[in-house]
């Protein structure tokens, strides 16, 4: 007998999709009123800001790896 994982991503939060603001240094330059440009944050946080565009959605990740093991 063979397990399947399936795992299930829950948003319980609201407001605005913290995951979309951490990835935007606009709304992150908005949310510091102003104090550290946008493009300094991009310019020194360049890891944080870059695109996400290739990669899975962590739950599809967590379910693909439990499956393997």
């Amino acid at each position: 007998m063979k397990w399947e994982y399936q795992v299930i991503h829950l948003n319980v939060d609201n407001s605005s999709s913290k995951s979309e603001e951490s990835s935007n240094p606009e709304a992150a330059s908005e949310n510091l009123k102003g104090s550290l440009s946008t493009d300094f944050l991009k310019d020194q946080f360049s890891e944080q800001y870059q695109g996400n565009e290739g990669s899975e959605h962590p739950a599809i990740q967590l379910s693909k790896f439990l499956n393997k093991k």
